[in-house]
């Protein structure tokens, strides 16, 4: 029983580590895939 509330412990910090690390590249994620939208309009216009 013991074990399992550590594994239980275990999963939810890494969940924790997985989710704060896609907040912040998620953001960035984004703003590239907007600035390669720009390039490509950029160059479509030209």
């Amino acid at each position: 029983m013991f074990q399992l509330t550590q594994t239980q412990k275990a999963i939810k910090c890494s969940n924790r580590e997985i989710h704060n690390s896609l907040k912040v590249l998620l953001p960035h994620f984004l703003i590239n895939k907007q600035k390669v939208k720009a390039q490509n309009f950029k160059t479509k216009k030209e």
